[in-house]
């Protein structure tokens, strides 16, 4: 995991330095970045991104000490809690924040959040997709597995609507959390004793790495799988 993040670190360093070799891209002007770990904490974000607006490290709030260097957005964060931080402090100047991982429909609100964007879908688009392809194909009966938080339950419960909206049914539905490891009926009894053949799998960031230790330590039965986006900074190794 760790490797990974190194590497889209250097691919993020990388595409700065070929922006500012090309002149037909931003002529005139070089880009430069600052770098900060969050570590997903929302405290130790706050503090970072108030470091980037003051531009030295005496926090010094409405004053920025960057001479000529002007800040010009925000990429990040990976998760909800620390990407609303930086949207809260950075919105009120209208800088522009680009996340890769906040996936929250709340950021869709574009008068409560006019200058944030992200690269990925927000969860309701993702789960009307899922949705559709599961029409498409004429599945009827699905298992659908969450995490066990706030944000799963909520998730859950749109995904159980979507389905039901489109003439399908829940063979089941399963909650997944740090201690599902040591419990682990609660996932794969319902698997085995389901007569359904697909299953979605809708797990929030904190309970990936939780999810992904389970289906490789564990026998899973054979079935289709659909994943959320979020499965992404585990598949891509």
């Amino acid at each position: 995991k760790e490797f990974r993040r190194y590497r889209y670190l250097l691919a993020f360093i990388f595409t700065i330095g070929e922006i500012n070799k090309d002149p037909r891209i931003l002529p005139n002007h070089t880009l430069g970045y600052h770098i900060l770990e969050s570590c997903n904490e929302e405290d130790r974000t706050i503090k970072s991104t108030f470091s980037i607006l003051s531009g030295r490290k005496q926090i010094i709030p409405n004053y920025s000490c960057w001479n000529n260097r002007k800040v010009v957005g925000f990429i990040g964060d990976l998760s909800k809690g620390s990407s609303l931080c930086i949207t809260q402090l950075a919105g009120v100047y209208r800088y522009p924040q680009i996340s890769y991982g906040a996936r929250d429909t709340m950021f869709s609100d574009r008068v409560q959040f006019p200058s944030f964007y992200r690269t990925l879908p927000d969860e309701l688009s993702e789960i009307n997709g899922i949705a559709k392809l599961i029409k498409h194909f004429g599945w009827k009966w699905v298992g659908l597995i969450t995490s066990d938080d706030e944000d799963g339950e909520l998730a859950g419960n749109r995904m159980k609507r979507a389905i039901n909206t489109d003439g399908g049914c829940l063979a089941f539905l399963s909650r997944i959390n740090h201690n599902s490891f040591f419990d682990e009926s609660v996932i794969t009894s319902p698997l085995r004793e389901s007569t359904a053949n697909v299953i979605v799998l809708l797990v929030t960031l904190k309970y990936i790495n939780s999810a992904m230790l389970f289906f490789s330590f564990y026998p899973i039965p054979k079935k289709i799988w659909i994943v959320s986006s979020s499965f992404l900074r585990i598949l891509d190794t």
